[in-house]
């Protein structure tokens, strides 16, 4: 799992996606979309959903904090959150997530109204269909559009994160008495 963000005064979109490792369907399972609240406030709503989890975040870096200048990627990392830059290449990470739509190897949990919105309403520059129509509300698009760009150098499990109070022997043991195929 992990999530895309994209920063925004007026809307701070975040949206989570897994990957099922077995048919390598992804599934977009929950967004988040807020505006015009401090950062901690986004942080905290983004760490409710795992401590562990990375997500890819707008490379430009959403700009600088009112505050002191500093960029927002890096304000949003110091209070705790584990974010690499994603792509934003527009067309060929649009290309990407509409040939993963139409595959069917990315699929939207219909309890993402703001994003199903966002997409139902998406349109392109008339002047040049290379570019989106400016002052649309895309934001958790384009998170999608960043994750999706280096989900794959990012993506985790809550299995791969190592816990440092577990015993080792007892772990062992516990996975040498599974059955393989049941898994029990």
């Amino acid at each position: 799992r992990a999530y895309g963000l994209d920063f925004g005064w007026h809307n701070t979109a975040v949206i989570w996606i897994a990957e099922d490792p077995t048919t390598h369907t992804m599934y977009l399972y929950s967004e988040y979309k807020h505006g015009k609240v401090a950062p901690y406030v986004h942080v905290n709503a983004i760490r409710a959903k795992g401590d562990w989890l990375s997500g890819a975040a707008d490379p430009s870096g959403g700009g600088r904090s009112a505050h002191d200048g500093t960029m927002l990627i890096d304000e949003f990392r110091s209070l705790g959150l584990n974010l690499t830059p994603g792509d934003n290449a527009f067309a060929a990470g649009s290309a990407k997530v509409l040939n993963a739509l139409e595959s069917g190897t990315l699929k939207i949990f219909a309890t993402c109204n703001k994003w199903l919105d966002e997409f139902r309403t998406y349109r392109y520059d008339l002047s040049n269909p290379n570019v989106p129509a400016r002052n649309q509300d895309d934001h958790e698009l384009d998170a999608t559009r960043y994750l999706l760009s280096i989900f794959d150098h990012i993506s985790s499990s809550e299995d791969d994160q190592t816990d440092e109070g577990k015993d080792d022997y007892q772990d062992a043991h516990i996975h040498q008495s599974r059955d393989d195929l049941t898994g029990y």
